[in-house]
This record gives structure tokens, sequence and C-alpha cells, in this order.
């Protein structure tokens, strides 16, 4: 934990100073509620394919090296985004999230072994093959084959719903090649962390480590703003989260390693493995190689760069194979009934399972009426991808309620009477049942783009309109860097409400929306089913 060392200066704050910094505190909170499982502009569902987006539904030894590149990263710097399905290659400005603070000011670049034979980007290991790119790897010949356990690594970026994504498909890859598995670290909050090239990326997860004061101390970062970014995120063990991971590994036979850290060091330490050992997977771009689990299988590569079949993956000889990336919707294929029928099955077990979040939730849907009683939305715009479209994407969504669901708007009068949250829940003859809305909106009553939702249907509630229900998470504080882990549970709150409606109705492209629809699947249908 790093902590604020105390000056004089701060006991000379007059009463309007201090006045200022509670107010931005105080927005503070409120923008890290909007953005901390609410995917970051990275977050934007890729299903793989080059096609325009459609309205969606969701229904069912050698020494590291370090080397000063003496590279500012500012707020506006342009850096690569995870691309949309009809931009694959666009770029966009990162936009501050705290101040003038930005993490990687002073960035030192971490230079991890390269072999010449594949390079760092996945155009320098392609060749082709009947016209398909495939992914080269090294034979079995290339190196003795070890007979002892061998391991699976990656690097986790982006929000929570990447690096559940980047989670599953991993645990995949162990199954395929019956290597063991070594699970980073969740990372929740504004960590400031997408997907860049594997030596980038690698460094700016061991910065990510809130051991010492160092970093704040360097010339030319503001301590306070520094210190608060620190107290902006937080980690976890998946297993903290996701409690019926492990068991569901040990009944699959998934070998699993939980890491405390993806530094180089630990892992060699960890499972003991020098240089040699190990084989990176680098890409240079967000979607390199997608990996088949068929041989036969015909699937296009769509937004993917080179193919990868699981027999090259499972004939690596080295011990270690540490992956730059494993996100993407369809970056891991599971064509063969068996796989399919795992992945099910994982799906199914990777529930949130925190007590206090389900109990704060279950609280929530109780005073709606109970499990499908209501109507579950996510409206998602709080990021500038989703914002740009998010008129349109609010028209899709009402429109599904009106068609779709042959749900009326209300009169206007009607609106107005019920428009106490209090008085809506309690009356019997709504012309609709309660429409509650989960959002990374800051305001969405007041805000002009979300108007028309509240304007036209009569009983709308939020997560805020049960703020006291939501003191039970004071309660709860994560034991390694003491911070309090509400901020971080509440968006989980929001999921856990919307996803137990009689329906659920999401923002195209939102992997929040996909969770949300995966839940209502295993928590409301398979119930109705029983």
């Amino acid at each position: 934990m790093v902590h604020s060392r105390k000056n004089t200066k701060s006991f000379l704050l007059g009463k309007k100073k201090s006045l200022l910094l509670a107010v931005g505190f105080s927005l503070f909170l409120l923008a890290l509620h909007s953005g901390i499982l609410y995917e970051s502009s990275d977050e934007t569902l890729n299903t793989g394919t080059t096609s325009n987006p459609v309205p969606i539904h969701y229904s069912t030894q050698n020494t590291i090296k370090s080397k000063d590149i003496n590279k500012t990263l500012s707020p506006q710097t342009t850096i690569e985004a995870i691309p949309s399905e009809s931009s694959p290659t666009k770029t966009h400005h990162v936009q501050p999230f705290t101040s003038n603070y930005w993490p990687w000011k002073h960035e030192t670049i971490i230079e991890l072994p390269v072999d010449p034979k594949y390079g760092v980007h996945v155009s320098d290991r392609s060749y082709f093959h009947n016209g398909v790119p495939m992914y080269k790897l090294p034979s079995a010949s290339s190196l003795p084959s070890s007979s002892s356990e061998k391991y699976i690594a990656y690097l986790p970026h982006s929000q929570f719903n990447n690096q559940r994504i980047s989670l599953e498909n991993a645990i995949l890859l162990a199954r395929y090649t019956n290597r063991t598995l070594i699970i980073p670290p969740l990372f929740l909050g504004r960590t400031q962390l997408p997907w860049k090239p594997f030596d980038v990326l690698y460094s700016r997860l061991q910065r990510l480590n809130k051991t010492g004061d160092e970093l704040c101390s360097l010339p030319g970062n503001d301590e306070r703003e520094c210190l608060e970014f620190y107290n902006r995120w937080t980690t976890l063990r998946w297993d903290e989260i996701f409690g019926g991971i492990d068991l569901f590994c040990k009944e699959e036979g998934i070998r699993i390693i939980w890491a405390n850290s993806m530094s180089l060091d630990w892992i060699k330490r960890k499972i003991h493995v020098k240089d040699s050992d190990i084989h990176y997977l680098r890409d240079g771009t967000m979607y390199g190689a997608k990996v088949y689990d068929d041989p036969k299988s015909q699937t296009m590569l769509g937004v993917y760069a080179a193919r990868l079949d699981v027999d090259k993956l499972k004939s690596v000889p080295h011990k270690l194979l540490y992956f730059e990336s494993t996100y993407g919707i369809e970056r891991v294929l599971r064509e063969k009934p068996a796989n399919n029928a795992f992945f099910n099955r994982l799906i199914r077990r990777l529930t949130i399972t925190h007590q206090a979040v389900i109990t704060t939730a279950n609280k929530i849907v109780s005073r709606l009426g109970g499990q499908g009683k209501y109507i579950g939305v996510h409206i998602r715009g709080g990021d500038s991808f989703f914002n740009r479209n998010f008129p349109s994407n609010l028209r899709i969504l009402m429109s599904q309620l009106h068609t779709v669901y042959n749900l009326t708007t209300s009169p206007k009068k009607t609106v107005l009477k019920y428009r106490d949250t209090k008085k809506c829940l309690r009356q019997k003859n709504l012309p609709h049942p309660p429409l509650y809305v989960a959002t990374d909106l800051v305001d969405p009553r007041h805000e002009k783009a979300s108007r028309p939702l509240f304007r036209n249907f009569s009983c709308v509630v939020l997560l805020d309109d049960f703020g006291p229900l939501l003191k039970k998470l004071d309660n709860y504080k994560n034991k390694r860097d003491k911070l309090s882990l509400k901020p971080f549970l509440i968006p989980m709150v929001d999921m856990l409400v919307a996803s137990q409606g009689s329906i659920f109705v999401g923002t195209p492209g939102s992997t929040f929306s996909a969770f949300a629809e995966r839940m209502h699947e295993t928590l409301v249908k398979q119930d109705d089913e029983k």
C-alpha cells in the first residue's frame, strides 16, 4: 500500500479549498462507480467477424534487461484501440481519467527475450498454406521435449469482462494442451491497462504492484494524483468472485496455479524454469492467433491474423507457453462436441458467488417484487464508443421493449404519477412491470440522451434508488491493500439484479450485457425449466 506523506501545507488549507476537495472526491467516487465493471472503451464485444455490427438481443537464464525508452505517453497520445467489427484498425486518443495524472508518464519497458525465428509480430511468424495464414510454432524436434509438467501463462488486460473472457479461453487452452494453467490476479477498477504489445503490457503489469511509493516520487508526478490512481484499483483472486472455479477445475482434471504476480522472476521460481524453457507467443496485434480445435474446420479467421491448430500447440516442447493475450470471443474455437460441452459446463460454473454481492442483490430483487417480476435492462453509454452509438442503441432497446415484449409506453400522467420509485413499486396496476436499468451513465434520469426511456415508461428504477441496501458492502476490505471493496463490488450487484428480471435486454456489443444475459440464463431460465 502506498502511503501519503503529510506536510505542513495540508494544515493550511482554507475552507474553500477543503470544500472543493470534498466535492472533487465525491465526483471521483461517482466516476469510480461508473467505470469498474462497466467496461471502458476497449471493452466492445467482438465476435471475430468482419461484418458490420447488427442489433443484438442476447438470448442465451539470461538477465531480463530494462531500457528507458524516454517515451512519454501523455493523455492525448494516440494508441491502438481494440477494434470494432467494422473498423479493425481504428485508433483513438486516450482520455485522461483523473486530472493531469497519467500512470505511464515515465515508462520503462522490460525487454523480454525475443526468438529471431518468430519475431515480435504475428506477421513475422506466419506462413501461408492453401491461402490461409498459419501460425508458426517450434516443433518437437527443435528442443528436447521435457517429460515433466508443462504450463500456460497469459497477460491480463482491460476491464473485468475482457479478463473473464481471457480466463475462459485460457482454461480451454489448458484442457486442449494438457498443461497447467497459471492464473493471473483479477484487476478491478481504473487501471488504465488496455491491450498493448507483449513487452509494454508486461512492463505495465509489473508497475501495478502497490509496493513502495517510488513511482509517485518520480519527478513530474503529482503525488496526490498518483496516490489517487493507486487507490482506484485493486486485485483479487478469481475464486474470490467465482467461487466455483477451483472445484470445477479439479472435477475436470484442469491443473491450476494461482499467481500473485505475472512477473517472470516469480514464475521461474514457482515452476522452476529458465529462459530457454519459455516460448513467448507474441502477436503484436490485439487479434493474433485464432486457435482451432478441429483440424478440419473451415471457419473463417474473421478479424484474427493467423490460424493456429491445437495439434501444433500441443507439440511445442517448451515447458512454458506465455501468451501475449487470450482475449477474444472467438479466439479459441470449441467446434468438437466434447469441447463445446466442456465450455457449457464451464460457463455454468463461472457465476458470481461473492456472498455480500449475492445478499445485497437478492434484497434489491425482493424490493422489485422478486425474481422474474420485473424487466432487466442494461444501457451502456459512459465511454466514447458507446456514447456515439447511444441514441441508436436506445432506440433498438425501446423497440424491443415495444414489439418483442409487447410493452407499451405509459401515458404522460402515469409516468409523472409513478416517477417516485417507492410509489411505483407499491402499485398493482402499472401498465408494465418495473424496468430495472443497470447503466454506466453518471446521472441517467437527467441526461438528455437517456431521457426518452424515463419519459416513456412509468416505473424505471436504478441501483441508486436502493442506496441503504448497499451499506452491507461497507464491511468488506481487501486484505492485501486495505482498500474498501464496496466500489468494486457495486457493479456486480447491478449486474446480478438486472439479470434476474423476467427478461433481459442489453446493449449491442457490450460484454457486460453478454455476461448479464449469461447470468440470466443460469439464474432465471434454468429455474423456470426445473
